[in-house]
């Protein structure tokens, strides 16, 4: 909003007091739809505040239980399409789940071409860990 005042010589003090006036009558109702439109941001503020994630209340046996539900059977070269992989992108509190229930990670399938193509040879498999 844009104020203006024409002041003019021949401009007498009865106008411009109306003019002050109304200038600041248009600033006290912008102040009270300023304090409107804090009021508002507030609630909702508070609405944030006191909002909860569902899956944060859902608890982490479940949300276990049903990743493990989603392994393939039988178990499945490594895949990140897939479970247990897929689980870590999901949001943080479902990768922090996966990550700590140490059942999803116990199977994993080799390639059984390269298991026969070791033929009777001693196999070397190197984890590597933290």
């Amino acid at each position: 909003m844009v104020f203006t005042i024409t002041i003019t010589p021949s401009t007498d003090m009865a106008t411009i007091d109306a003019q002050k006036t109304a200038v600041q009558r248009d600033i006290h109702d912008l102040k009270n739809e300023e304090n409107t439109v804090q009021g508002e941001n507030n609630v909702h503020s508070d609405l944030d505040a006191i909002w909860v994630d569902p899956m944060e209340r859902f608890p982490v046996e479940i949300s276990s239980d049903i990743m493990l539900r989603c392994l393939p059977t039988p178990p499945q070269l490594p895949d990140p399409k897939d479970a247990p992989m897929i689980l870590l992108n999901i949001c943080h509190l479902q990768n922090k789940i996966a990550l700590s229930t140490p059942a999803l990670w116990t199977s994993v399938k080799l390639i059984d071409r390269w298991l026969g193509r070791a033929a009777t040879r001693p196999l070397t498999l190197h984890c590597a860990g933290r």
